[in-house]
């Protein structure tokens, strides 16, 4: 499992920083979680906001090797093969990292196709009205790569159907819908 989160660290100048951590599913909970257990992946520390190839193009294209080669960890005489399994984030990490927008734009949602409305006030806040009538349809894996793929076309600067462009996480994962779930602490609170 691969875990990702990013804050800004104020010094004299704004920075961004940003961890990558991976987590052997095979040690029971809650050994998994102690920070002797962790894997760091990678660390991005600069003023600039990483884009999802920053931050994730090289450390796919190692994990990838490492799968399709069979390579086998052995740990307390436990063999372990690699393979991906999921991807945890808060929103805001989460919406970089697949390329997807944040929770207040249109198509924001990476499971559905609604559009969303603006609030009548003039602000520019996006709701998602409850609508019985003509839901729209599930967001499909094949549609993300599909629009993923188009956005990439734009260069990023035209978001399809909410998605601004290729994420390299996408070529490991099997459904974005049940490889990247939301963060539910950041959708109550």
């Amino acid at each position: 499992m691969l875990h990702a989160d990013g804050m800004s660290i104020v010094t004299t100048k704004p920075k961004k920083f940003y961890v990558i951590t991976g987590t052997i599913i095979e040690i029971p909970p809650p050994c998994r979680e102690y920070a002797k257990n962790k894997l760091l992946l990678g660390l991005y520390l600069s003023e600039n906001e990483p884009t999802a190839s920053m931050l994730f193009e090289h450390l796919v294209y190692e994990l990838k090797l490492l799968i399709a080669s069979d390579y086998i960890f052995v740990i307390n005489n436990i063999n372990i093969q690699l393979r991906f399994q999921l991807f945890k984030a808060d929103l805001p990490c989460r919406s970089l990292c697949i390329c997807i927008k944040q929770h207040n734009g249109y198509y924001a949602c990476s499971h559905c196709l609604q559009r969303g409305n603006t609030l009548a006030n003039g602000s520019n806040n996006v709701y998602y009205p409850y609508v019985t009538t003509s839901p729209s349809s599930p967001r499909t894996h094949k549609q993300y790569v599909i629009a993923s793929n188009q956005a990439e076309l734009n260069n990023g600067q035209l978001s399809v159907e909410g998605i601004f462009g290729a994420s390299p996480l996408l070529s490991l994962f099997s459904n974005v819908q049940s490889n990247a779930p939301f963060d539910y602490m950041h959708l109550c609170c």
